[in-house]
């Protein structure tokens, strides 16, 4: 995996390799190395909705009391997680301090051999787009979004959209929910639910399902 998180960085300018080595040395970092990550450039997608520059993440992030899930992922979901974010199941907007633009972006991520949502907080403050905390969701939380009046739904556009989507997340096919396989293994199942998961989404703009 490293070996490609390499050539990732190669073709994208990122620094994903970086952040997965301070992530194995518990969280530190070397003498005179900066404090932010880039770890990733908005889309065409994100761009929409207010996000822009690069994707980035500080060591301040995992400094934060109520961040215990960002503690508890490992350096691969991490990547998989950041590497995930331009191809959301569902994007929504909530203001946070300061009134800044703030979202959470929720992504699909193969975690203790089940395939759930990491909802991942950003906020763009008009150049970049920084990374701020990570949670896990379920399904069945994702279809509620907007209805505690503190996030609004922005992607996909419709809470029936939002619903499909939702529906084909949960009906993954049970070879792709377990079992205990080796670290490359569930990389492969990961990659194919993540397949799977853009095939549905194309489908469902294309008014095909």
């Amino acid at each position: 995996m490293k070996q490609d998180i390499i050539e990732y960085d190669k073709q994208h300018g990122t620094e994903l390799a970086r952040f997965m080595a301070y992530l194995e040395r518990g969280k530190k970092l070397n003498e005179g190395e900066s404090k932010f990550f880039h770890v990733g450039n908005t889309s065409d997608l994100l761009q929409k909705y207010g996000m822009s520059g690069n994707i980035t993440i500080g060591v301040t992030t995992f400094n934060k009391r109520h961040s215990k899930d960002g503690h508890n992922l490992s350096p691969n979901v991490w990547v998989n997680v950041i590497k995930n974010i331009n191809s959301p199941i569902a994007i929504a907007k909530y203001t946070g301090k300061n009134n800044e633009k703030s979202f959470r972006i929720y992504t699909p991520v193969m975690l203790g051999g089940q395939i759930i949502c990491a909802g991942v907080e950003v906020h763009s403050f008009g150049k970049n787009t920084e990374v701020t905390n990570i949670s896990t969701a379920f399904a069945r939380d994702i279809e509620k979004i907007g209805e505690s009046g503190t996030e609004e739904l922005v992607y996909p556009e419709s809470k029936e959209e939002l619903k499909k989507t939702v529906e084909q997340f949960s009906a993954a096919p049970n070879s792709l929910l377990y079992p205990q396989q080796s670290a490359a293994k569930i990389q492969q199942i990961f990659e194919r639910a993540a397949k799977f998961l853009k095939k549905i989404l194309k489908l469902l703009k294309q008014g095909k399902y």
